[in-house]
């Protein structure tokens, strides 16, 4: 398994956004995982983190906001 990088995604309504970073995760044979239990990671040992989410009202969601505003 790689260490250095995590995937990192929201996905609400059809699941289409966790396929995508569950599929991402197996072929870089990393971690994913929801970005509100990013809040609780420490993810200064990631050399890569990938962000996704679905578009809701024109924006990511707010999830992925507060962990970019967690990381240095």
């Amino acid at each position: 398994m790689n260490h250095k990088i995590i995937v990192l995604y929201e996905s609400i309504y059809n699941g289409n956004t966790i396929k995508l970073a569950r599929s991402m995760a197996q072929t870089l044979g990393c971690r994913f995982i929801q970005a509100q239990q990013a809040l609780t990671e420490d993810l200064s040992q990631y050399s890569a983190i990938g962000f996704g989410s679905g578009i809701y009202f024109g924006t990511h969601h707010p999830a992925l906001f507060e962990v970019v505003e967690k990381l240095d």
